[in-house]
């Protein structure tokens, strides 16, 4: 033979108008902390875009594969193939690659 309980909880008026007010204030004071972290975002995205603008202007493209002096403490742009003797492996998978860069992802 089981026992059964049945457990009755009542909660008044006030209290589920206290509630309310209570969420509506939490909501509220949410609400008004969007508007700074908006703000704060929007800056920051605003300056990145400057960056990159300031950065683009300033940039050197080269072509050549040697060092110049000249060109020291410069934003530069290079653009060629990369080379490499070692061969990378994934010993989980039994996987061999002669690259720079072997990334598993599952």
């Amino acid at each position: 033979m089981s026992d059964q309980y049945t457990t009755t909880s009542h909660q008044s008026w006030f209290s589920r108008l206290g509630n309310s007010i209570k969420g509506i204030l939490f909501g509220f004071i949410l609400f008004l902390g969007a508007f700074p972290l908006l703000f704060w975002n929007e800056g920051r995205s605003v300056e990145t875009y400057k960056t990159l603008q300031e950065g683009g202007k300033q940039v050197v493209s080269l072509n050549s594969n040697r060092v110049s002096p000249e060109n020291e403490g410069r934003l530069i742009h290079l653009s060629g193939s990369s080379e490499t003797a070692e061969v990378l492996v994934d010993p989980d998978f039994n996987v061999s690659s002669n690259a720079i860069k072997l990334i598993r992802q599952v």
